[in-house]
């Protein structure tokens, strides 16, 4: 008997298709949904067995009906456009399940797909993710992830995330050469987090609105976090620790706004970092350096070119952990190194969050030049907006 309601299928090859109480199986081939049928409404979960490729064409749409799942053990392609988008929508009220990819080598391609009430999981694959929109409000587990990668290759780019204060956003784990970047997080815990990671980078988001952290590593090394802007975490606006799975090394923190935040910069248990032209502003604590895992030592930051201003503390460190800083300025006491100043660092329009500096800021050519940590090397102004930087 069949379990699934597809009005209409294009198969460039020959398929097998195995009936059974649960799914569809189709064994051998590719299989394409086009717009000639669309809408299309998925009663079952959809499985495609090894090497059958699932191909969605611009402008078609899913229905999925309540915990429905499309299984691939080939390649997922959905390439839309911006005037012909691709959607996965659920069919009543509540939540659809997963796209779940995961045969080694195989591929998920993904540009201009809008998911509503799903997930995407990945693992041993080659993932390229673009212009992708999810949206959730259903009530997720804390370990509920929008998008889940392991062990894969891994891009996600200009992309939209929207949730209502459960699950995660994307979980990526064990996996090498990450690039997220350019994308938007609204009301999504957790929005951005690395788990044994190396040589990534997480570049031009935006995050706001999570009630716990916005970037959060663990276990990570060679990742550079840059140009971010972070505002109202109920926790910390980018995490660098462990969680019982090892400290982070050679972590950059480049060219960030946090604001509004409980914790802006959270460096713990044993972790390494170096904080450079970052914006701290109105945090309860701006860094926090610290170890709270008996089991690891204390923490060590450098902070260089940063303004911190208007939070209700700007360091806290504790017995066992380091911070030393150069080049910076505070509206309070002043910070504990070199070269570092006492005053407003006068921005364009602090009320409206235009943190760009006026032309008579203080912040203006005091900058460390030339340091070793600057991914650019150009900096001369304090602080994450500087002559000639803007979000990228």
């Amino acid at each position: 008997m069949l379990k699934i309601s597809i009005l209409y299928i294009v198969i460039f090859v020959h398929i097998t298709i195995t009936n059974s109480a649960d799914a569809q199986v189709i064994s051998k081939g590719e299989i394409t949904f086009t717009t000639a049928g669309s809408p299309y409404y998925l009663k079952e979960d959809l499985i495609l067995e090894n090497n059958i490729d699932l191909i969605l064409k611009p402008g078609v749409t899913i229905f999925l009906d309540s915990g429905v799942n499309v299984i691939v053990k080939g390649d997922f392609k959905a390439i839309g456009t911006a005037d012909k988008p691709i959607q996965m929508l659920p069919n009543s009220k509540y939540n659809w399940g997963l796209i779940k990819v995961h045969s080694k080598k195989d591929s998920v391609l993904i540009n201009h797909l809008q998911i509503e009430e799903g997930k995407i999981f990945g693992k041993n694959i080659y993932a390229h993710i673009q212009n992708v929109s999810i949206k959730n409000t259903a009530t997720l587990e804390w370990n509920d992830v929008l998008i889940r990668m392991d062990d894969s290759e891994v891009t996600i780019f200009d992309s939209q995330f929207k949730s209502n204060q459960t699950g995660e956003g994307l979980y990526i784990f064990r996996c090498n050469n990450v690039a997220v970047y350019n994308c938007n997080f609204i009301n999504v815990p957790d929005a951005v987090e690395f788990s044994k990671c190396k040589s990534s980078y997480i570049t031009g988001c935006t995050i706001k609105d999570n009630k716990d952290d916005g970037i959060d590593l663990n276990d990570c090394h060679n990742v550079l976090i840059s140009y971010n802007v972070i505002s109202k975490s109920k926790d910390r606006g980018i995490e660098i620790g462990s969680d019982k799975q090892g400290s982070c090394s050679d972590i950059t923190v480049y060219r960030n706004i946090v604001y509004s935040s409980k914790v802006g910069i959270c460096v713990k248990d044993g972790s390494k970092s170096v904080l450079i032209n970052n914006t701290l502003v109105k945090n309860k604590t701006a860094l926090s350096v610290i170890r709270s895992d008996t089991a690891e030592s204390g923490s060590n930051v450098e902070i260089i070119n940063s303004i911190f201003y208007k939070n209700s503390k700007d360091l806290f460190i504790d017995e066992y952990s380091k911070a030393i800083s150069s080049y910076s300025i505070t509206n309070q006491k002043i910070l504990n190194g070199d070269n570092n100043l006492v005053g407003k660092p006068l921005f364009v329009d602090y009320k409206s969050r235009n943190f760009s500096l006026e032309t008579g800021s203080p912040c203006r050519s005091k900058a460390l030049t030339g340091s070793e940590f600057d991914p650019e090397e150009n900096t001369i102004d304090i602080g994450a907006i500087g002559t000639g930087h803007h979000k990228k």
